[in-house]
């Protein structure tokens, strides 16, 4: 059972004409897919970028936030308006400062200088909440209470709250914090009414 196979002789001059498709196909190819790759990884280090970025705002503005909640804790132990309002930062006597205070007027502009000026008068020492440790922002938050004087309302506002009638001192608390570096900060402001009796 000998079988006889056909033997096909490759002839030089077939050698002589290939082109090399194949390589040249391949190498398209491997360099299509060593962009598609490249692509990949910039768009992955990009939203691994943006979501450090996010949670360090988030932190921020948690601490902010615990700020505030801590500036409306304070008002609300006094039982009554704050009587002692203090014009300078250095008067300690009172965690209430004038409205329009040349030294608070504009923190925005001042952020750096302002909010980490260890001799005005921050709410205890700047040092707020153990809730603030958790978050992991960079220092404690800051706020400050502004007294923005008595006003008197007749309940017919946009407020649902039957204690607004009648008589109210009103405060505007203001907030810094850091996140986890310096990269995000965040200062929040809120209005804060207070029956008087």
């Amino acid at each position: 059972m000998n079988r006889n196979i056909p033997s096909t002789k490759i002839s030089s001059q077939a050698i002589l004409k290939q082109s090399g498709a194949v390589l040249i196909t391949t190498i398209v190819l491997m360099v299509i897919f060593t962009l598609l790759g490249v692509a990949a990884m910039r768009t992955n280090i990009t939203d691994v970028t943006i979501q450090g970025s996010m949670k360090n705002r988030n932190n921020a503005f948690q601490c902010a936030e615990a700020a505030l909640r801590a500036g409306e804790i304070w008002l609300d132990a006094l039982n009554g308006p704050a009587y002692e309002v203090a014009s300078s930062p250095d008067q300690s006597a009172s965690q209430v400062w004038e409205v329009n205070n040349a030294a608070i007027q504009n923190p925005e502009l001042q952020l750096n200088a302002f909010w980490q000026d260890n001799s005005i008068n921050w709410a205890y020492g700047g040092a707020l909440i153990n809730g603030t440790a958790d978050v992991g922002c960079k220092t404690d938050p800051r706020y400050f209470i502004e007294s923005l004087g008595a006003i008197t309302s007749d309940g017919d506002g946009l407020s649902f709250d039957t204690l607004s009638k009648g008589r109210n001192a009103m405060y505007r608390i203001t907030a810094y914090s850091m996140g986890i570096d310096d990269n995000a900060t965040v200062v929040l402001q809120t209005t804060y009414l207070q029956p008087i009796n």
